[in-house]
């Protein structure tokens, strides 16, 4: 809005000498308000206007207003009176009044003139400023393909800068209007584009699509427009207004990622199943050895025939009952398998003989855990297979063999295998004694697990697979 300093700087001169006379009228008329003619001076109120009249219509108005007010209080004040009220000190309070009214107002009009002079200086840098700032931001808008646009909602025109008739592939002269507009959307965007700028006028909210469009060539591109709405003071929406982005390449590149990702993962797949299959191979081909190094150990011990087959099974059956998977179950099954692989080292009389070991004899079958590590650590199972075996004479308080270890050092597995290999010993015949039974067996592992020598939930388990499933160990199928 204009305040009265920019109206008067806009006045032509002949405009602002019509103003001083008009003030200088009010100046008279006021006088006759506050007192009679006869009253005489009538600078009371000449000489604020003549003042006023300096500061904002300058100098020559100024001067104009002194003469014009001395006319008027001559012929008006003075001279009816003259041969009795004009004296040298009237005179002289006169010329005072006017020459110091003439002064402060010069004073007040060269103030005014330094004023404008400071306004229109800051006004011209606030103008080369924002240039810059229009410059720059075009110089941006046009580095980064960013076009402007202007919708007007009433009427339905568009306005486009030169930069978004190119990403639309019109010239910077073609008309736009929301028809027109439509036309150049791709049919199935039409819709989505229309709802989200009815959304943001609906709600105040920010602009955003994707979209495509097709040129007049027919070639199909992306736009990435960013926009809001403008709204007059009674609320009602003007204008929608914000900048377009051609987006294609962006687009074109997602659309190959894409493509490529799927491509990869289809390799991937094909990848994954063959080496499934040739780990399934692999696991197959490796039980089947294991399954003949416990076939070999086992021809040298008839009496054990079977013994490392049953405890793999029994070892199974008390894994699922604990809740593992089989991918942990596996590497568990193959231990089981050859756990007592290191028996090979020991003579084949230690084994069958059918009297109590002696104390040295009993010493050589201890090592046999050790041996058998011995032989299995190098072998890539893929878990600590060679470990399993090596702990699974091992107690929890420490008095187990050969490592001596507590717990926290047992491995879970190595846990189930020793739980295992006491009920299948004890359930079978030996050179030196005749198969005791099961329910002596769950009763031994459950008096061990009371004193601290076995894993109280692998007791648990092995009694319940027995005593609430019905469990039999089965026999060996070669």
């Amino acid at each position: 809005m204009r305040n009265f300093n920019d109206i008067v700087n806009s006045y032509s001169a002949p405009r602002r000498y019509v103003l001083a006379f008009l003030l200088i009228l009010l100046a008279l008329a006021l006088r006759f308000t506050i007192a009679p003619v006869e009253y005489g001076i009538p600078y009371v109120t000449f000489y604020p206007a003549i003042v006023l009249i300096f500061y904002i219509c300058g100098n020559g108005p100024g001067i104009f207003s002194i003469l014009l007010s001395a006319t008027v209080s001559f012929y008006i004040f003075f001279f009816p009176y003259f041969t009795w009220s004009v004296t040298p000190e009237s005179g002289r309070s006169s010329i005072a009044y006017l020459v110091s009214a003439c002064i402060i107002g010069y004073i007040v009009s060269r103030s005014r003139h330094f004023y404008n002079l400071s306004l229109r200086h800051k006004q011209e840098i606030a103008d080369i400023h924002l240039a810059q700032s229009k410059d720059s931001l075009k110089l941006a808008l046009d580095a980064a393909r960013f076009g402007t646009w202007r919708r007007y909602l009433q009427s339905g025109r568009i306005i486009l800068s030169d930069v978004t008739a190119q990403i639309f592939g019109l010239s910077p002269d073609t008309v736009v209007d929301v028809e027109t507009f439509r036309k150049l959307l791709h049919p199935d965007d039409v819709q989505r584009v229309s709802e989200a700028a009815a959304k943001s006028i609906q709600d105040h909210t920010h602009y955003t699509a994707e979209y495509r469009v097709i040129w007049p060539d027919g070639s199909v591109h992306w736009v990435s427009s960013h926009g809001r709405t403008h709204y007059l003071p009674d609320g009602t929406a003007e204008y929608l207004f914000g900048i377009f982005q051609d987006i294609t390449e962006r687009k074109q590149m997602e659309q190959s990622l894409r493509e490529l990702n799927t491509n990869l993962e289809a390799k991937a797949r094909e990848r994954a199943e063959e080496l499934y299959k040739v780990n399934l191979k692999l696991n197959d081909t490796l039980t089947k050895t294991i399954s003949a190094m416990a076939i070999t150990m086992e021809m040298r011990d008839p009496y054990t025939a079977g013994h490392e087959f049953r405890v793999a099974a029994l070892s199974d059956a008390i894994g699922r009952v604990l809740g593992w998977s089989e991918d942990r179950l596996q590497p568990m099954h193959l231990a089981a398998m050859v756990h007592d692989m290191g028996k090979i080292s020991i003579p084949a009389e230690i084994l069958t003989k059918p009297t109590k070991l002696s104390g040295a004899e009993f010493a050589i079958i201890k090592e046999h855990p050790e041996t058998a590590y011995n032989i299995l650590k190098d072998i890539p199972f893929g878990s600590p297979v060679a470990e399993m075996v090596r702990q699974h004479h091992e107690k929890l308080d420490g008095s187990g063999y050969p490592l001596g270890i507590t717990a926290e050092k047992i491995l879970p597995e190595s846990r189930v295998l020793a739980v295992a290999d006491i009920v299948e010993a004890m359930s079978s015949d030996r050179p030196y004694r005749a198969a005791i039974g099961i329910e002596q067996a769950l009763a031994e592992i459950e008096r061990l697990a009371e004193v601290g020598k076995l894993d109280p939930e692998v007791v648990r388990a092995c009694c319940t697979l027995f005593r609430e499933q019905g469990y039999i160990i089965p026999a060996p199928h070669y």
